[in-house]
């Protein structure tokens, strides 16, 4: 066991790139996982009609930005949960958001013949989907020159 600048050596393998290499992989577990969540749940069930659920993701993404900012990487994974899980949503209200009332068109005309709010959910799903956005770039700029800097350090430390 040696101390390797920083972190800690086993056997040849530096502990710390271990713990900062895992990032990947968790994030990637968070993405399919929220794309399940999206595509089921919300998706094929027709959750994303229920609103007070949209909010409560709207809250999720907001308390992730707020970590992000604030530099707690350990929330971070949740911003990408989101973002995959609005993504089928947002494909399906895409398609009838632009479509007028049946009652306010002529025959012929494609419309939306529902009683419910398609508009609420809509924009929801745009709002939790930026603010989950916005997360992912925060924490992708906090990231960024703390691995420039690690490799920067480990190659002059090499030579």
């Amino acid at each position: 066991m040696d101390i390797v600048q920083g972190g800690l050596s086993v056997y040849g393998v530096n502990t710390r790139q271990l713990a900062t290499g895992g990032l990947i992989p968790r994030l990637l577990l968070y993405g399919l996982a929220g794309g399940l969540v999206g595509f089921l749940f919300l998706g094929e069930f027709g959750l994303r009609t229920f609103v007070p659920l949209l909010i409560l993701l709207g809250f999720l993404a907001v308390w992730s930005l707020l970590a992000a900012l604030r530099g707690n990487p350990s929330l971070s994974p949740w911003a990408v949960f989101l973002f995959a899980a609005m993504i089928v949503p947002l494909m399906i209200d895409s398609r009838i958001v632009g479509l007028p009332r049946c009652g306010d068109v002529a025959a012929g005309v494609a419309c939306f013949a529902g009683s419910r709010d398609y508009q609420t959910p809509f924009w929801l799903e745009i709002v939790v989907l930026m603010v989950a956005a916005a997360a992912i770039a925060v924490q992708a700029r906090r990231i960024a020159p703390s691995q420039q800097r690690r490799m920067t350090t480990e190659t002059t430390s090499s030579q």
